[in-house]
Formats: structure tokens, sequence, C-alpha cells
């Protein structure tokens, strides 16, 4: 292949910036595309529809590796999705209700990775996640961030989501409203909630802790909650004294923490002002980590 015929991001075949990579591919409008031709008008979205349509098999098997909900796999040119069924032989989503969403997910994300073309080339995934590309690991990230983007879409669909967040229940059981929101979409609790922080109309921001005490992946925040000026780095760690902290060193047994007030520079050491107090949620994924809702009030209103 000549000079000028390599992707942009590559040159005398050494990858220069694999942010060049040809992804033309938007997650929001290839997931409503797919919907509307797939399964229109249908609540929760009927995923092996879905996946029929786009002729991607469905393979439930005993996947090994710790935390794969699913995986996308070629054999022999035929592309399909193997979906982890925990060893118990079955051949459809689990009756666990639990397992089910997550498993749902699972295989939303991967069909996200099948409609983005530069995803399923395996060309170019390896020149960019070469050992020799020092960008690899932030290019990873952006990969898998357009593939949750795909699955959240897919999913829950904001015009269907937003006008469900009025039942979200800020004063006594916060969590078991999201909860009922995941169940009426059929979505794993993590990507339900953190759905809702990027929605929501006040400064809130959604983090997924997982079992090592960091933030697993980016948090998801509203826009208020960045025009405030909170930030909370994608690699942050649950600070002591929160009410996550006392989850997370199994000083409780509790799965739902209780709604706890506290000084917002105990989330935010970083912010100078103290100008908000922060209302801490927090709930137990078991050997997925623990989920943190913040929801950031202003002194003045409080």
């Amino acid at each position: 292949m000549s000079d000028h015929q390599q992707p942009a991001f590559i040159k005398d075949d050494q990858v220069v910036n694999p942010y060049f990579a040809p992804i033309t591919e938007s997650a929001r409008r290839e997931a409503l595309r797919l919907i509307a031709k797939a399964c229109p008008s249908e609540l929760p979205v009927d995923l092996k529809k879905v996946c029929d349509y786009e002729l991607l098999p469905l393979r439930f098997i005993d996947i090994q590796e710790d935390n794969t909900g699913a995986r996308l796999r070629q054999t022999r040119g035929e592309w399909f999705i193997e979906v982890d069924n925990d060893g118990t032989g079955e051949d459809d989503f689990s009756q666990d209700k639990t397992k089910m969403r997550r498993q749902r997910f699972s295989v939303a994300h991967e069909l996200g990775h099948y409609k983005f073309e530069s995803h399923c080339d395996h060309v170019l995934q390896g020149a960019l996640l070469s050992g020799h590309n020092p960008h690899a690991d932030n290019y990873l990230r952006t990969r898998e961030a357009q593939a949750n983007d795909f699955a959240t879409e897919l999913l829950l669909p904001f015009s269907e989501l937003k006008p469900l967040l009025n039942s979200l229940d800020f004063k006594n059981d916060f969590f078991q409203s999201v909860d009922e929101i995941a169940n009426r979409f059929e979505s794993s609790m993590t990507a339900t909630l953190k759905r809702i922080a990027s929605i929501l109309d006040i400064p809130v921001v959604a983090i997924h802790f997982a079992p090592d005490g960091r933030a697993h992946q980016v948090p998801s925040f509203s826009r208020e909650f960045k025009s405030a000026g909170f930030f909370f780095p994608r690699d942050g760690v649950i600070p002591d004294n929160s009410y996550a902290a006392t989850m997370y060193d199994g000083k409780t047994t509790a799965q739902k923490g209780r709604k706890a007030y506290q000084d917002s520079r105990l989330w935010f050491p970083g912010r100078r002002k103290d100008d908000y107090k922060t209302v801490e949620w927090t709930f137990s994924l078991g050997s997925y980590g623990i989920l943190v809702f913040l929801e950031l009030i202003e002194i003045a209103e409080y």
C-alpha cells in the first residue's frame, strides 16, 4: 500500500496519532437508526430482533474471563456475539433480573463495536493498540466509550427516558426509583444511573468505582455540574469519611447507602469555594464495585 493510500494517522508504518482513526459514525445516530429499522416503538428494545436484523447471532456460553458479559467474535468471516450464561447452560438471557440487565448492556456494547467499521478492522486495531503506540491506552478508552455511548442510546433513548425523570425520588429512596427505570428499559443499574446523570438539569455526577476503589471509566455528569466548576478525575479514588468509603471498607452490610449530606470539599478537595453541599447516594454492585451518585446543592438554597 502506498503512503497516500494509508490512513492519515499512519506514516511510514508508524502510528502518528490514534485520534485520526477513520471513525465517521455517530453513536447516537446509528443507535436510533437501528431502532427505527429493527424494532420501532418497542420498549424495552428487543435486542434479539436488533441482532437478527444485523445478521449477528447471539451464542450463550460460559465465558471464563472475569467481568466479561459478552464479546464480539469473528470466525471464518462470520461475526457473532458470545454472551456469558455463567455456566448455567441457558440459551437465552438470564431469568435473574440483575444478570439479564447486565447481559443486555454487554450485548448492546458489543453491537456498538460491530456498528463502528473501524472497530472491526483487525489491521487497524492492531496498529492503534500496538505496544509501540504511546497513545494506545487513550485510544482504547475512547473506543470503549464510543461503544458505551451506542449501547446507552440503544437501550435508554433520550426521548423515552427524559419524561420519566420527574419520577426520581430525591427525598427518600433514590436508588429504588432508578431501579424502576432500569427495569422498564431492561438496562443495567450502572448504565441507567450514568445516563440519568448526563441529562438531568441540576448539578449531579454518577461514578462507578471498580473493586479496587478507583473510578471505572469516565464519570457521567450533567452540564450544570460542569458549569458549576466541579470535576472528578477518571481514575479518582473513594474519599475517606464518605459513606462510600464505609461501604467499600465493609463497615456496613447495607446494599444501599443512606442519603448523606456532606461538605462538597470532601469529594472535591481542590475546590476553594465552600458554596455547595453534597448529597451522596451509594449503592453496592457486589463484585462489580460501588455506584455513587452526587447531587450538588448551593448553600444559598440548602
